[in-house]
């Protein structure tokens, strides 16, 4: 395979064999084309498929890009931005989506979405150690440990996670979250 910092749709052009006329054919053009005619599903700049992102730019490793790509909407939902917007959670969580608490809580998607506009003072929450297992085409588990942080800095009420999210044409919604309380761990480093 040639250099990575080459178009992945011409890479996957040439691996397929499919007739490709770099004078004539503009290579984002056939990398679109291309994702679309093998099932790809579009997400901005981006495809994805079976675990796998493909872009018009430069190779992405598929598994970093959905590993930071997760981490980002799932921190997102930490912010008090998010968590008073009520039309942004609406987008973040599917139709569908459950929730069981750390405190042993459930919640529906109306049940959060109607909660957490009306925090008065939303916590500020640490979290590291983010890994993700995909468990079906377009679905996956992202787990990851987290702490509120008091105000001289000190993290309290450890938390192991865990959140399946899905991906559909508008893109990665939450279908179900999980806190358990766990012992206190060190802040690792970002």
């Amino acid at each position: 395979m040639g250099d990575r910092s080459n178009f992945i749709g011409r890479e996957l052009f040439l691996q397929c064999a499919h007739p490709f006329n770099e004078v004539t054919v503009n290579a984002a053009e056939a990398a679109m084309g291309f994702y679309q005619k093998v099932g790809f599903t579009q997400i901005g700049d981006r495809f994805f498929k079976h675990g796998i992102w493909g872009t018009l730019m430069k190779w992405v490793n598929p598994a970093t890009s959905l590993l930071s790509t997760l981490r980002e909407l799932e921190c997102e939902l930490h912010q008090p931005q998010c968590r008073g917007d009520r039309e942004r959670l609406a987008q973040l969580l599917a139709p569908d989506f459950r929730e069981f608490g750390r405190s042993g809580a459930s919640y529906s998607r109306d049940d959060t979405l109607a909660m957490l506009p009306l925090e008065t003072e939303a916590p500020q929450i640490h979290a590291q150690d983010f890994t993700v297992h995909e468990l079906a085409d377009s679905i996956v588990l992202l787990t990851y440990r987290s702490a509120h942080i008091n105000p001289s800095g000190e993290l309290f009420r450890h938390t192991n996670r865990s959140s399946i999210w899905r991906l559909d044409s508008s893109g990665w919604q939450m279908v179900f979250h999980q806190g358990t309380p766990t012992d206190s761990f060190d802040r690792s480093p970002t």
